[in-house]
């Protein structure tokens, strides 16, 4: 976080307080309050925004990783800069090498940012890094506890805390994401939980469990011949919404501008991930727009099934099959040409 202006920082948490402040007001019944906070928000979002964002690029500030993931998990990213901001974000840790650069106030935003924007596979290459400071550079450098900065068992040269939770903020991915129980930052109802574990590259299986007002709820994975067996339990009263780990890859205009998919095939995959092979494209991109990598994503392919649910029936079929909705807006099966994106 040292590499982060201060204001940054110090913005995004009043930010954040503001809205925990309007949020508790509505839940008392507080309405001149919750309409006080409303309009100090605003003002503040407005004026962060002025003062910070590069409206070009999507980079606040000096586009340091803290700043980036601050300013997307506090809100303050208007959305049609949103996927700009989380590309500065990737952008950064992959010309880092995937070091981690966010210190104890920043990282805990940056955790949640990777998981917020279905990046777990980038959080996965951070943590496992063992050349540069960080989680695997401690464990390969013998420590059995975490230290109180991330180089801090540096061989011959151990320094500040040898015992210090202060950057444990991979526990929330571990659980939340690995696990799949994200209980923390969901906004569903009290008795709902949703699961969404994710069965990212080079982690063969995981087992988690959270204590949740009404019980314990268990989650475990394992791949097994190229499939992922998710079981899970759950207390009394509650409802739980399981969602497969397996991705697929869709375009921006279907995810982004809200398109129905017009165009769908499956392919092999052929990645030891767990991945649907399922490909979506609205059916009316240039081949200019798909060349360009910033227009697709990976996404969970329950995702894709939210924004547009007449692919759900069509999912069981088997690799070199091909969908193309009609002008009466019905899928007819078509041809399996993987040129065709």
């Amino acid at each position: 976080s040292q590499n982060t202006p201060v204001p940054i920082v110090a913005t995004c948490i009043y930010y954040y307080d503001l809205k925990v402040m309007k949020e508790t007001a509505v839940l008392l019944g507080k309405k001149e309050d919750a309409a006080e906070y409303e309009a100090r928000m605003e003002r503040v979002f407005r004026e962060y925004n002025l003062q910070f964002l590069d409206d070009q690029t999507g980079r606040y500030g000096n586009g340091s990783q803290t700043a980036q993931a601050m300013s997307l998990v506090a809100g303050l990213v208007p959305g049609e800069m949103e996927k700009k901001a989380v590309q500065q974000l990737k952008e950064d840790i992959i010309k880092r090498n995937y070091a981690i650069t966010a210190g104890d106030i920043g990282h805990p935003f940056l955790i949640a940012a990777l998981m917020k924007y279905g990046l777990g596979e980038l959080l996965n290459e951070m943590t496992h890094i063992t050349e540069t400071p960080g989680y695997g550079y401690q464990v390969v450098n013998g420590a059995t506890t975490l230290t109180e900065e991330w180089d801090g068992p540096e061989p011959g040269h151990p320094h500040g805390s040898q015992n210090h939770l202060m950057l444990g903020s991979i526990e929330e991915w571990f659980y939340g994401g690995l696990g799949g129980i994200d209980i923390v930052r969901q906004d569903l109802p009290f008795g709902e939980v949703r699961i969404a574990p994710q069965a990212v590259k080079g982690i063969d299986w995981v087992k988690a469990w959270v204590m949740h007002p009404y019980g314990p709820i268990f989650v475990e994975w394992v791949k097994e011949d190229g499939a992922v067996t998710v079981n899970v339990e759950i207390p009394p009263n509650v409802t739980a919404r399981l969602e497969g780990p397996e991705g697929c890859i869709a375009t921006d205009r279907i995810l982004v501008d809200g398109c129905k998919v017009g165009y769908m095939y499956r392919e092999e995959p052929d990645g030891d991930f767990p991945d649907s092979g399922w490909r979506f494209t609205a059916g009316d991109e240039s081949e200019e727009y798909m060349a360009n990598p910033d227009h697709s994503g990976v996404y969970a392919l329950n995702t894709v099934c939210n924004y547009d649910p007449e692919i759900i029936p069509l999912l069981r079929a088997p690799y070199g099959t091909a969908y193309l909705r009609d002008q009466h807006g019905a899928f007819r099966q078509v041809e399996f040409d993987p040129e065709i994106e």
